[in-house]
């Protein structure tokens, strides 16, 4: 109907002008959303009203149109199968699949979905409408568990291994061991095998934290690990967890003890023979996980690997800094500040100067004005290789806290914290869960390096 009260407001008159196309402003019959419109045909005014529906309202009444009408049709057994058996028919011709992956990729590429998103988002109420439907989705312990089904299913479908078994076979490639992946032993399938010349094989079985929490599991499990203890005569045994992997250096130290190996010594190597390229956050993720005491990305950026050959020997991430103040402090724009928020070398690749070089080499290809770097004396950092690459030392940060199990395992906080957030669990109810003690630990210190001239 017409607002006529908004429309005096608006335009200053209380009836249909003469003018051609007159506008006015309308509020829905249905929901009250206002609009202004221009009138086209003056013979639907009556009495000086007319009836309006906005395009919203118009969209979901003929939505629910459809809606109706289709399961009105999906109520019909004989035409649900009508539609099952086009449909097989359909995806059984190469050509038709070749067709629509061709199709599919064509109008992804015409559409910019980045500034779609974006631009919805920038919508506070679209933003916590879609917070509360995840929220609910997330709720539902069903849910859950269909995605958890779903992504093992699709790892299984696609033959691609899941991050935590991409990490271990690096561990043992590192190691220098034959190992088979996938092995069919009996009844069972079991994650790795690891072949000893003159001794027993041992199988592995990695166990993510949640799905092998779940009661069918523990039973699956269970009558799985009994039935390897009875091959003891052939095969050793070990059981992997998930959160083991986030304390550096102890999957790889429990690897050794097993095997009964000795310390790798260092590989020599030349500086000239390494390259440096931007890496993707998966191949950082990996080598992290498997070196960085965090044992984790973290909040990610821009990442750098350097490799000898085609091995990554070193990965660094420069991040945006976590807080505004750590910027405004140094007088420089938040998005003026880089922070350097992990640095790790491979175990076997430590050489005199490489740290630094390395460093070096990778501050000039990022864009920025200041880079900020802390190092974390608990751990026994120092800040010798940021001196060396130039950055001067401004001051200290409190000390933090991190975790240490019953055997002298370090995790660090904020790994402890995503992971028991992952599993539903707050921080506290994980670390008993895993006999994990909270230990205060020593200062960080802070360093700057300013780059202006590269801007």
């Amino acid at each position: 109907m017409i607002d006529w009260a908004a429309t005096s407001s608006e335009f200053g008159y209380t009836a249909l002008p003469k003018s051609k196309r007159p506008k006015v402003v309308c509020s829905c019959d249905e929901c009250g959303k206002t609009r202004i419109i221009a009138i086209r045909v003056k013979s639907n005014v009556v009495d000086g009203q007319m009836p309006w529906v906005c395009p919203s309202c118009v969209k979901l009444r003929d939505s629910e149109s459809i809606s109706s009408k289709m399961t009105e049709q999906w109520a019909d057994q004989d035409y649900r199968q009508q539609r099952v058996e086009s449909s097989k028919e359909l995806w059984e011709s190469t050509d038709y699949r070749a067709l629509h992956s061709t199709a599919v990729k064509t109008a992804m590429q015409s559409v910019d979905m980045s500034s779609i998103l974006k631009k919805r988002y920038e919508d506070p109420k679209e933003r916590q409408k879609h917070r509360d439907i995840s929220i609910a989705l997330w709720n539902d312990q069903a849910f859950r568990e269909r995605v958890a089904v779903g992504i093992r299913g699709s790892a299984v479908l696609n033959g691609a291994p899941s991050s935590l078994h991409t990490v271990f076979a690096g561990l043992l490639d590192d190691i220098g061991v034959d190992y088979v992946a996938e092995q069919n032993i009996g009844p069972y399938n079991f994650d790795f095998c690891i072949l000893i010349p003159d001794g027993r094989d041992i199988l592995v079985e990695i166990h993510g934290d949640y799905w092998h929490n779940r009661a069918d599991a523990i039973q699956r499990d269970n009558r799985k690990s009994s039935y390897a203890l009875r091959l003891a005569d052939q095969y050793d045994f070990m059981v992997i967890w998930e959160f083991e992997f986030y304390t550096n250096g102890r999957v790889f130290d429990r690897l050794k003890q097993k095997l009964g190996i000795e310390p790798v010594e260092q590989i020599e190597f030349d500086f000239s023979d390494v390259s440096i390229s931007e890496i993707d956050a998966r191949t950082a993720r990996v080598f992290l996980t498997q070196y960085h005491y965090s044992g984790s990305l973290g909040r990610g950026g821009t990442k750098f690997g350097a490799y000898l050959g085609s091995k990554l020997i070193a990965v660094v991430v420069y991040s945006s800094v976590g807080r505004k103040e750590t910027a405004t402090t140094l007088g420089y724009k938040h998005s003026e500040v880089l922070e350097i928020s992990r640095f790790c070398i491979h175990s076997f690749y430590h050489k005199r100067n490489f740290a630094s070089w390395f460093l070096a080499r990778t501050n000039r290809l990022v864009k920025t004005k200041c880079l900020v770097a802390f190092s974390d004396s608990t751990f026994g950092h120092i800040g010798t290789i940021y001196l060396a690459s130039n950055f001067i030392h401004i001051g200290v940060v409190k000390p933090t806290y991190w975790y240490v199990d019953k055997s002298g395992w370090v995790m660090h906080k904020k790994t402890l914290y995503e992971h028991a957030r992952s599993l539903r669990m707050t921080e506290r109810e994980f670390a008993e869960a895993k006999c994990y003690r909270k230990i205060f630990g020593a200062q960080k210190d802070k360093f700057i390096k300013i780059i202006e001239e590269h801007n």
